[in-house]
This record gives C-alpha cells, structure tokens and sequence, in this order.
C-alpha cells in the first residue's frame, strides 16, 4: 500500500484501518462458499457480520526533526460474526433455514443428523 504523503498523519492512520477491514468483511464472510453435497445439494452458510472502528491521533506541535513529529496515533477494529443461516438449494428449489439467535445451539443440533447424513453421502460417493 502506497500513503499519500500530502495527508496528515492521523489521516493516513484512518486509511490504513479502513483498507485492513476490507479484508476482514468480503462477500465470503456473510455468504459463505457454497457446499456441494453428493446428492447435488448445495449449503451456503449466511452470517450477519458488524464491525466496529476506532481511529485516533494528535500532533503534538512542532519538532525540528520533521513535519510527523511528534504525532501519536492508533486504530482498533472490533468484529463480530454471527451465523443466521442456510440457504439450501435441494432439486432445484431454494430454501432458507434461520438459526433463532436465542436457539442456535438447539438448531445446530437438530441439524446434526442430517450433516453426518451427508457427510456420510459424501464419503460414499468418494469410494
């Protein structure tokens, strides 16, 4: 990454922390890459995804050893994934499978025999 050097310092710190969070939130992170099952069915992963971002500095006047110092300045980046569901592609019909945010572990768990089932399908197909 190149920094534009006719920027203040405490500007160069926000675009440095704006251009790492495009690499923690990219279309992967809340639609998640599809699964192929070996029926043919498709499972693709949705999450909710928030960010948080804080970004500070200060300059400290001026220094006779150059038009930075002396600058203080730091960023922090706060993120939070939260899966919402499924979206299953079954014979050609798409459908949607929510995880209630106050039952997700009841969910998951519910789900768990038809993961080992196509987990075991998917074994098969290998052989």
């Amino acid at each position: 990454m190149i920094l534009n050097t006719d920027r203040k310092p405490v500007e160069r710190v926000v675009e440095t922390a704006f251009d790492r969070i495009k690499t923690l939130a990219d279309a992967d992170t809340v639609i998640g890459r599809p699964i192929e099952l070996s029926d043919g069915s498709c499972v693709i992963p949705v999450s909710r995804v928030t960010l948080g971002m804080l970004t500070g500095g200060g300059e400290y006047g001026e220094n006779e050893g150059g038009a930075e110092y002396p600058f203080a300045g730091g960023s922090g980046v706060g993120a939070s994934v939260v899966p919402m569901g499924f979206l299953v592609r079954r014979n050609g019909v798409y459908k949607m499978i929510r995880l209630a945010e106050s039952t997700l572990i009841e969910k998951a768990l519910s789900m768990l025999p038809d993961l080992a089932e196509a987990i075991a399908d998917a074994a098969a197909f290998k052989k």
